[in-house]
């Protein structure tokens, strides 16, 4: 049976416009074309006009979002389990309270996620949710998703990190 994902396919991605990329063709047997030395595994390229504000607008343009690390510092560590405030409101600055978030994090450049599975346990107050389980095992840019789902709304916000 052919590899249709995993390491030896010779194409993968963990970003979700590529997700339909995941399939290798033929067999899936190692040949000479294919190594180890992955470029972008040794070194991110990282754009250079990233957006890394912690204030975003959804895909939809519906929700405002803020998100930032409950480490009272601010600051992102690395190779640390910590928590995140994300603070959630509709396009006029009314507070979304009893949203579903789903939390999706990868790093572009390279072919893996999070070492974690974040999620938000609890909304503290109406609009502002508490993210527990994040952690960064590496720096370099990473892509953070925030599914968000509260009646009939459905969209996302999505905040890139440079550590």
């Amino acid at each position: 049976m052919p590899l249709t994902s995993g390491h030896n396919a010779r194409i993968r991605s963990v970003h979700p416009s590529k997700l339909n990329m995941n399939v290798a063709t033929g067999d899936s047997a190692p040949t000479e074309d294919m190594t180890l030395a992955v470029p972008a595994a040794q070194g991110q390229n990282i754009p250079g006009e990233l957006d890394l504000r912690s204030f975003q607008i959804s895909r939809e343009l519906s929700v405002f979002a803020h998100v930032e690390p409950e480490t009272g510092a601010g600051r992102v560590p690395l190779n640390e389990i910590h928590d995140w405030k994300l603070i959630l409101s509709d396009v006029n600055g009314a507070p979304l309270s009893g949203a579903e978030v789903e939390i999706v994090g990868h790093m572009p450049g390279h072919v893996h996620g999070l070492p974690t599975q974040p999620r938000v346990t609890a909304e503290s107050a109406p609009g502002v949710y508490r993210v527990q389980g994040v952690k960064f095992q590496m720096t370099g840019w990473w892509v953070m998703t925030f599914n968000i789902a509260a009646g009939p709304l459905d969209d996302a916000v999505t905040f890139n990190i440079r550590l």
